[in-house]
Formats: structure tokens, sequence, C-alpha cells
């Protein structure tokens, strides 16, 4: 949905979790998702999968984005 040059990643932000920091990057799905439709989101592994499916859909329901599949992660959880 975003192009961008491989040696360069634009506003790159962090975020802490408890023994660690993330970096992530925001982004304008809601502006993006008029021209290019999301079609997927997939969550997890370690996210409350509950919650994280209530959340999607609250989202995609507020936006009507249309048909979006929402997912949990195959990948397993594993603590460090």
């Amino acid at each position: 949905m975003e192009i961008h040059r491989a040696d360069v990643v634009p506003d790159v932000k962090l975020r802490s979790r408890p023994y660690s920091l993330v970096r992530y990057r925001e982004f304008d799905w809601k502006g993006t998702a008029t021209t290019t439709p999301l079609k997927k989101i997939v969550f997890g592994p370690a996210a409350n999968q509950e919650a994280a499916l209530r959340f999607a859909e609250d989202c995609l329901r507020q936006f009507v984005l249309g048909k979006v599949e929402v997912i949990a992660s195959a990948i397993p959880y594993r603590t460090l």
C-alpha cells in the first residue's frame, strides 16, 4: 500500500514493551483504503485474539471498508 526506497524507511517510531523497544510505522489505512482497498487484517500471535478480532471488526464497521478478512496469525507465540 506504500512504496519506499529499500535503504530509507521514513518515520520509524518506538514504543516500549516490558523488556524491549519495538519499532513501528504509523499507516493511514483509512485514507489509503479509499483508493487501494484493504483485503486482510492478520493479528497476533501474542494478541488477545478475542479482543483483537473485536477491535478490527469494530474499526471496519465504523469506516465501512467493504469485505475484509480478519484472521489470527499462524505463527506461534514464543517468549524469550
